[in-house]
């Protein structure tokens, strides 16, 4: 992989869990700490080398928010013609 999608793989992570790490500060996360609340995962796991060939990137987010206090997963991938976000 090249250092640029490294460090685009490492933005993005970074993003959106300062996003989602500010909603568990007010409260609209469940658990004791941003570990138990959400995780964001954009890795060699979730994209693998055909993935990155057809030029997609994938991000799972999973998160557990206060009301009702179940896990909800997310997954977002990106494309040169559209973004999808499907629930897991």
């Amino acid at each position: 992989m090249q250092g640029d999608d490294i460090a685009l793989r490492q933005k993005l992570v970074q993003s959106i869990s300062s996003f989602l790490e500010n909603l568990w500060l007010r409260g609209m996360l469940a658990g004791a700490s941003p570990d138990q609340a959400f995780y964001v995962k954009c890795n060699d796991s979730n994209n693998q080398p055909d993935t990155v060939a057809a030029g997609q990137l994938i991000t799972d987010i999973g998160v557990a928010p206060a009301i009702p206090a179940e896990f909800v997963v997310f997954r977002v991938g990106r494309t040169a013609e559209e973004l999808e976000i499907t629930e897991t």
